[in-house]
């Protein structure tokens, strides 16, 4: 169910509705207000529940995987926690999850300024700005993990799925970023997100299937126990994991 979901959202590219369009503008957000960064380079899209989101015009933008994975971690998410979206993007996971929940703070942690920015911009017109603290930091993972030790209750991620060296890697810069493990590998992501945890924290992320077995050494050495997977289909297979900090002394559940 989830994974259809998210794809519909993403045949339907986010597009704004007329209803959500209302929404905004019922929520006092000027349309105009809105657009006229549009012509500083950001593209304009909309949640599936009616939130903008700024991505960068002509560059790489967000996936169903990141629906599927907001949609995935969104029922574990309590109104004390501390969320931390690594590899944000332009912030689309974190703020496709709290459209329907209301955790105590998001922190969208992003290497790339422009797209730090995307986030930045959405978190500032999000229909949960006042509600929940919504903060956008450009710096990479490795370095946000070193000084934030023990300070989240939840990491979410959708990183580079690829190694460096498996397929071409795109002249794009901040396409190649988002794809290869040019400046994060999946060993540091998941040590990064064990070093920012509390105790009792949880890691969800999505990546490609045929990693799975990579992805499970790497947890099990940072004491991780994946408590979920998901699997989702059409086109390259992906997996939805659920990580926790203690062993639950349970297999993982599949769907």
């Amino acid at each position: 169910m989830l994974a259809d979901f998210a794809h519909l959202c993403a045949r339907l590219k986010l597009q704004r509705q007329p209803k959500q369009k209302n929404r905004l503008m019922q929520n006092g957000i000027k349309d105009q207000e809105l657009m006229r960064y549009t012509e500083k380079g950001f593209k304009l899209d909309y949640l599936c529940e009616g939130s903008p989101i700024f991505q960068l015009k002509n560059n790489y933008t967000f996936s169903s995987d990141s629906i599927a994975l907001a949609n995935f971690a969104r029922p574990q998410i309590k109104d004390t926690d501390i969320v931390v979206d690594f590899a944000s993007g332009s912030g689309i996971v974190g703020l496709e999850m709290i459209e329907q929940v209301s955790p105590q703070k998001l922190i969208m942690v992003e290497m790339q300024p422009e797209l730090s920015e995307c986030s930045r911009l959405s978190a500032k017109f999000h229909k949960k700005a006042g509600v929940v603290k919504i903060e956008a930091v450009n710096e990479t993972v490795q370095d946000y993990a070193r000084h934030n030790k023990g300070s989240a209750s939840v990491v979410l991620c959708n990183p580079p799925y690829f190694k460096l060296g498996a397929g071409d890697i795109s002249k794009n810069e901040k396409i190649a970023l988002a794809r290869h493990e040019i400046k994060l590998t999946l060993a540091e992501l998941i040590f990064a997100a064990k070093e920012v945890l509390t105790s009792d924290g949880k890691f969800f992320m999505v990546h490609i299937k045929s990693r799975e077995n990579e992805i499970l050494r790497e947890c099990a050495k940072c004491g991780f126990k994946v408590v979920r997977k998901q699997y989702l289909s059409g086109g390259l297979e992906r997996v939805l994991f659920e990580c926790a900090c203690r062993p639950l002394g349970r297999e993982p559940e599949q769907t």
